[in-house]
């Protein structure tokens, strides 16, 4: 897979707006798929602006995630009705222009604020920050009114947000003070791409099966490459993930796939070195469900020390290393590997000492911990080579 832009027109005969993002069927050729293109403006530069509607008569760039293509190929791009029921209508027609990963693609967005005190080209502006860390952060970035005036910013004031700036000339009161920020925007994969496979390693395979390592994936007729992720098999709407198949244990592997649907048998096969030697079979399993809203978290724990204690309080240091993470962290629960409950009071010093509160005495010899989970995606292959049989 890559990244593949289509030059693309809304369909004359198409009169619903059509959305940047919208899950459209792509027709090329032999090849259909559901994909969700990002619209940009078509332009000769190296950056382009995202669009957020595809207009009637206009000419925009579709970028969407696809099968490696070479032009010249022509593109019907066809609209589903809700839950895939009715015919679908042709919303745009195109062709591909480009197979290219480095076109960037950007989104606009413009913060606004209001002089409150002026003085020639200099004013104090508010309403645009609330913390003189984002002020300090963002004062390389160009400020500018809507009656064209360039400015930047000198330095923040007070503790609240307002800043004082600097304009290359008089300024009024009425003026509106803005920053335009950009961020780099990238096409969504369309709902259902994510199959979920119940799966068993093999009794014949004695060696360790790590999480998202790369394998051999063969589902009936097709075949490709990935990086499943294995998780626990559970009934809940949260599944911790796994770092290994173990053997004789059943456990949910997730890989990005072609939407398939059950029952469908799976073979998993690890092959060797640089793909050298015949491929051995890792695990077997069948499809459970295609379903992107599973979510699998990775749990992460992090660890401190009691340095001194008093009853149901207790000074803990190791866990952190600065103030601010501590106030970050603050409404995450902390435990004891004895069973205590408890919470971080508040920060002491400046090198990551904290107090803490439980819900019982605490020793010294304990152990306090602190668990934090990240929800976790399957890995591409490397080198993005899918190979579909």
């Amino acid at each position: 897979l890559s990244v593949v832009h289509y030059s693309v027109r809304k369909a004359s005969s198409y009169s619903q707006p059509l959305a940047n993002k919208e899950e459209l069927l792509l027709v090329t050729g032999l090849r259909s798929f559901l994909a969700r293109p990002v619209f940009s403006t078509d332009t000769p530069g190296d950056k382009h602006k995202m669009e957020r509607w595809l207009h009637a008569g206009q000419q925009a760039m579709a970028t969407v995630f696809a099968p490696i293509a070479f032009p010249p190929l022509p593109l019907l791009a066809f609209k589903l009705g809700p839950d895939g029921s009715g015919p679908p209508r042709l919303a745009a027609t195109g062709a591909l222009r480009s197979c290219d990963p480095d076109r960037v693609v950007l989104k606009k967005i413009v913060l606004t604020g209001f002089p409150v005190r002026v003085h020639k080209r200099r004013c104090t502006v508010r309403y645009m920050f609330h913390d003189p860390d984002d002020i300090r952060w963002f004062r390389p970035v160009e400020l500018y009114t809507r009656s064209g005036r360039r400015g930047r910013i000198t330095e923040p004031l007070g503790t609240h947000g307002a800043m004082k700036t600097l304009f290359d000339g008089p300024v009024q009161q009425r003026e509106v003070v803005c920053m335009s920020l950009y961020k780099r925007v990238f096409p969504k994969w369309p709902a259902g791409n994510d199959l979920t496979f119940a799966v068993r390693k093999a009794a014949s395979y004695s060696q360790p099966l790590a999480n998202k390592e790369e394998l051999l994936l063969v589902t009936g007729l097709r075949s490709f490459l990935a990086r499943p992720v294995f998780s626990t098999d559970t009934p809940g709407d949260k599944h911790k993930m796994e770092r290994w198949l173990h053997a004789g244990q059943q456990a949910m592997a997730t890989v990005f796939a072609p939407i398939a649907f059950p029952p469908l048998p799976l073979l998993a096969f690890k092959l060797g070195p640089d793909g050298s030697g015949p491929p051995r079979l890792a695990a077997t399993g069948a499809l459970r469900s295609c379903d992107p809203d599973r979510v699998v978290l990775k749990k992460i724990v992090l660890t401190g020390f009691p340095v001194r204690v008093h009853k149901r309080r207790c000074t803990v240091r190791y866990m952190f290393h600065d103030p601010d993470d501590i106030r970050w962290f603050r409404p995450v629960e902390l435990y004891t590997r004895s069973g205590r409950r408890g919470r971080i009071t508040e920060p002491l010093g400046t090198h990551g000492a904290m107090k803490t509160l439980f819900d019982g005495p605490v020793q010294q010899r304990e152990v306090v911990c602190m668990s934090l989970y990240k929800r976790v995606f399957p890995k591409w292959p490397a080198g993005n080579d899918l190979t579909f049989a």
